[in-house]
């Protein structure tokens, strides 16, 4: 309670004598505390991905091995075609996409043939055959072409010529930026056994409880899942990283040039620190004061400058953002108030520490 006072008493003072200069301070602060939440929300992939409907993010990998080499045998179990539609009659899945890795065979021979650039890869297909891809030319219309492939993008194939796959011939329909063989439902069953399985959710699922991850598992119980959960944990351990890269030298350059002005006032108060230090006020306490007042101060501008974004967010901010449907929730400002509180906690002990550590003699001479 007395530190308390003792604050009060001192930022009371600060606004009699330099209320331009106490004004720019929190005003810093402020503006500090909207920008930091700005790029929080708008450079993190974490909350991308936390908010962004894309594809990507409702992506559930099935594999059937961690590891596809010639010299790896297949597994004894599958995945299996039925399972895969059944899987795409269930109401929680928008699409489904298999895949199978390929090499030479044992003879030397490609398993692509008239391509004779490629002797591995992979064939993909979409259970439905509605593709979208990034075309660069040609159509990926299986309906029209049930024969058709589309090649990748540095095949040396192109649409209209004829290629061989695994031994089937196909009709070059097109050219896609992705580095699969696209081809039919009905051909791939023919062509190739399962490897892979891509599935897209119709929604974003609650990742903690989610009951397409429990589909998934009932129904390949021997294969390896990946769902959208374990993306979030690595972009949750990628996060930190991103934090000290892009937003936090950007606040602690504002923070720094603002502390100046604490500085400043705090100059105008030695008398006060000198008088402490000579009735027997010991260093620390001097520090733990000057920290304690400027951490105050620190708070107050931060916690104004959060509390702007979140009630000016819907009618302003969110029309700034530079992702779409970028959510912001409870504990993302608490972890942008815990960040700001900390770094503003290492820049404010190197400003203050000089009060300390001056003697009383030379406070005094200062404060005249």
């Amino acid at each position: 309670m007395k530190l308390c006072l003792i604050i009060q008493s001192r930022i009371k003072q600060y606004w009699a004598h330099h209320r331009l200069i106490i004004s720019l301070f929190l005003l810093g602060g402020i503006m500090s505390s909207v920008v930091f939440c700005y790029f929080y929300g708008n450079s993190l992939k974490l909350m991308k991905f936390l908010t962004s409907n894309d594809p990507h993010y409702r992506t559930y990998e099935i594999w059937l091995s961690d590891e596809f080499s010639p010299n790896i045998p297949r597994p004894d179990f599958e995945i299996g075609y039925s399972d895969i539609e059944k899987l795409a009659n269930n109401k929680l899945v928008e699409s489904v996409q298999v895949e199978a890795f390929f090499s030479q065979f044992a003879d030397g021979r490609n398993v692509i043939e008239g391509d004779s650039a490629f002797g591995t890869g992979r064939i993909s297909a979409f259970w439905d055959n509605k593709t979208d891809l990034m075309m660069i030319n040609g159509s990926s219309d299986f309906n029209a072409e049930p024969n058709g492939v589309v090649v990748p993008d540095n095949s040396i194939a192109i649409p209209g010529d004829v290629i061989r796959i695994n031994g089937r011939e196909l009709k070059v329909i097109g050219k896609n930026k992705a580095p699969s063989y696209f081809v039919s439902y009905e051909v791939f069953q023919t062509i190739a056994e399962v490897d892979q399985a891509l599935i897209i959710s119709k929604d974003r699922l609650n990742l903690e409880d989610d009951p397409l991850r429990a589909v998934l598992e009932d129904t390949f119980p021997q294969c390896l899942i990946e769902t959208p959960l374990a993306r979030q944990r690595s972009y949750e351990k990628r996060a930190v990283e991103e934090m000290i890269i892009v937003i936090c030298p950007v606040y602690l350059v504002s923070l720094i040039s603002f502390m100046y002005l604490l500085r400043y006032l705090m100059d105008t108060m030695t008398s006060m620190v000198a008088v402490s230090r000579i009735v027997g006020a010991r260093k620390w306490q001097i520090f733990g004061l000057c920290l304690a007042e400027a951490l105050f101060l620190c708070c107050l501008g931060i916690a104004v400058g959060i509390g702007i974004h979140i009630v000016l967010y819907d009618a302003v901010f969110v029309h700034l953002n530079a992702l779409t449907d970028l959510v912001y929730r409870p504990v993302d400002y608490c972890i942008v108030f815990a960040w700001m509180m900390l770094l503003s906690t290492a820049v404010a002990m190197f400003f203050v520490r000089k009060y300390a550590l001056m003697p009383p003699i030379a406070l005094r001479r200062q404060a005249e």
